[in-house]
């Protein structure tokens, strides 16, 4: 039964998505932004070399912090690549 539950979160986890601040970075993650009993429910699954702080200066993307919900891989790295534009436009408007 407890193992069942296990595996259960286990494939629950494996489809969440998220985009949020990696060491400094913008990366995205699989998992939840969430800890319990110390255990981190996400990891890494690719990071970019994009300044998460200055990204969270943008308005759409102030909450990178807490982690920006995608429903799929794809969709995750299209939140990205729209960091990456909005970031380049506002790079070229100082």
């Amino acid at each position: 039964m407890v193992t069942a539950g296990i595996v259960g979160v286990r494939i629950y986890l494996s489809h969440q998505w998220y985009v949020g601040d990696s060491d400094g970075k913008v990366a995205i993650y699989n998992g939840i932004p969430a800890k319990v009993l110390g255990f981190e429910l996400s990891h890494v699954e690719e990071a970019t070399s994009l300044s998460a702080p200055r990204a969270e200066r943008l308005q759409p993307w102030h909450d990178l912090g807490d982690g920006i919900t995608a429903g799929s891989l794809e969709e995750a790295r299209s939140i990205v690549d729209q960091i990456e534009q909005d970031l380049g436009q506002s790079a070229g408007a100082t």
